[in-house]
C-alpha cells in the first residue's frame, strides 16, 4: 500500500520447462543454461571467465517454468566474489503487478508504481498503460476502526426497536452496550442474559457467565463410531418387534398406545365417570 495504492506482485510460471529434464547447458564452455531444444544451438566466443569457475557450485535447472542457473548462497556469493551481479546469471522469472487506486487519478497510480518498483531497484522510465477495471464490493455501513462496537450496536438496537421487531427497556440497552466488544460472537462470546460467577443476572458474554460450556477446539476430523450388533428400531412402528424373551417384556401384549390416544382414552373416562 502506498499513498491509497495498492500493488500486488504475482510469481508468473514461465513455459520454458515443467522439470530439470527439459533444460541443458549451451555455449563454448557450457556457461549458458538454456531450453534443452535451444542450447545446442546457442553459440558463444570461446573465452575461459573466471567465474565460470562458480557454476561447479550450482546445476543447470527448471525453476518456476524457466532454465536458469539454480542459485543458492554459495553460489551468489562466488559470483559477487568474481564482481558478477547475480541477477545477471541467474533468471528471476516473471511477475505480473496488479495495481488498485480506488478515486485515484493515472498520474498518482503511476508515482506510485514507480515509486514501488525503484524499491527494487527497478528503472521505469517508460509511460505505463494502465487497463481499467471496475471493481464492486460490498463496503459495511459502519467502519469497525472507526466506531466502536457499542455505538454500532447501539444504533443497530434503536432501530430494531422503533420498528417493533425488538422490545428492550433502557436499562436492558445499556447492559448490552457495557458488554459489546468488537469478535464477541459464536458460541464463546455471545452476549445475553445469563447468570453471572457471583449469582447475579446480567447481560454478559457466553464465557463470563457461570459455569459455561466453552468450545475449546474444533476439527475438521471427522469421529468414526462403532455400533454394536444387532437391530434397531426406530419407532413409531405398527407392528411391535419380536421379543426373544417374552417373560421380561413389560407393558401391552395386544399392541402399544402411542402418547395422542393415552390422552383420548383419559378424556373419555373422565366423561364416563360423570355421567355416573
Amino acid at each position: 500500500m502506498r499513498e491509497g495504492v495498492t500493488i500486488t506482485l504475482l510469481p508468473v510460471r514461465g513455459g520454458e520447462c515443467t522439470s530439470d529434464g527439459d533444460c541443458a547447458t549451451g555455449g563454448c564452455s557450457g556457461e549458458v543454461c538454456a531450453p534443452r531444444e535451444e542450447a545446442s544451438k546457442i553459440v558463444t566466443p570461446c573465452v575461459y571467465r573466471p567465474w565460470y569457475d562458480c557454476l561447479s557450485l550450482t546445476s543447470c535447472g527448471c525453476v518456476d517454468g524457466l532454465c536458469t542457473w539454480k542459485p543458492n548462497p554459495a553460489f551468489e556469493k562466488c559470483l559477487r566474489e568474481h564482481g558478477v551481479d547475480p541477477s545477471r546469471v541467474i533468471r528471476a522469472g516473471y511477475f505480473e503487478l496488479r495495481v488498485e487506486g480506488v478515486n485515484k487519478s493515472d498520474g498518482e497510480i503511476n508515482a506510485a508504481l514507480k515509486d514501488f518498483l525503484g524499491a527494487f531497484g527497478v528503472s521505469c522510465n517508460s509511460p505505463l498503460t494502465l487497463v481499467k477495471t471496475a471493481v464492486t464490493r460490498l463496503s459495511p455501513a459502519i467502519d469497525p476502526s472507526e466506531v466502536n462496537a457499542s455505538e454500532a450496536i447501539k444504533a443497530e438496537l434503536e432501530w430494531l426497536i422503533e420498528t417493533g421487531v425488538l422490545w428492550m427497556d433502557e436499562s436492558d440497552v445499556e447492559g448490552v452496550l457495557r458488554a459489546a466488544e468488537w469478535g464477541n460472537a459464536g458460541h464463546n462470546s455471545n452476549i445475553g442474559w445469563y447468570e453471572t460467577k457471583n449469582g447475579t443476572f446480567s447481560w454478559v458474554p457466553y464465557l463470563g457467565s457461570r459455569d459455561p460450556k466453552l468450545i475449546r477446539c474444533t476439527s475438521q476430523v471427522v469421529r468414526e463410531y462403532e455400533l454394536p450388533n444387532g437391530t434397531a428400531y426406530v419407532g413409531p412402528t405398527l407392528t411391535k418387534p419380536p421379543s426373544a424373551n417374552p417373560t421380561t417384556t413389560s407393558g401391552s401384549t395386544g399392541g402399544e398406545v402411542c402418547g395422542p390416544g393415552i390422552v383420548i382414552l383419559l378424556a373419555l373416562l373422565g366423561a364416563l365417570a360423570g355421567r355416573r
